[in-house]
């Protein structure tokens, strides 16, 4: 494990944070992603959980992560533009960090927050929303229940 974690510390030296993919072990669980290093800037960590490959993962949470970099806040409820194409944006939601393990090692003596992405449907709704398709785009809610962080 400190290997693992020293590479990640090496990753956040060279880049400002990492991202952690984390796969699924059963059918009842879902994969994610997450950054690794925000909460040195004091920001919120970022978290990922659609069916999108880890390589497409990573490229959403980098590009919000170089925006965090520069120094724009992101909070719940924003939708960040030019990150997707389509009508319907990603939007951000306010989340639990339970399963950040490797940001809660990393910074033990600090607070690990976060946000979730979250991404819409082929049809633009969101998991909080009237048919949204959770069996062709599932997404993990990492704050309780969808209708608990669904923006107002």
């Amino acid at each position: 494990m400190e290997s693992l974690l020293q590479h990640t510390r090496d990753l956040i030296a060279t880049h400002g944070w990492s991202i952690q993919h984390v796969g699924a072990v059963s059918k009842e669980e879902f994969s994610f992603a997450y950054t690794v290093g925000l909460t040195a800037l004091d920001h919120p960590e970022l978290i990922l959980s659609t069916p999108l490959p880890p390589p497409g993962a990573a490229h959403l949470l980098n590009e919000l992560g170089g925006r965090v970099r520069q120094g724009k806040v992101l909070a719940a409820g924003q939708e960040p533009d030019k990150l997707i194409r389509g009508d319907s944006p990603p939007v951000l939601v306010r989340a639990e960090s339970d399963e950040l393990n490797f940001a809660s090692a990393l910074y033990p003596d600090s607070p690990v927050r976060a946000l979730q992405l979250v991404l819409p449907d082929r049809r633009g709704l969101y998991p909080w929303e009237k048919g949204y398709d959770h069996k062709g785009f599932p997404q993990k809610c990492f704050g309780g229940a969808w209708s608990a962080v669904a923006p107002t």
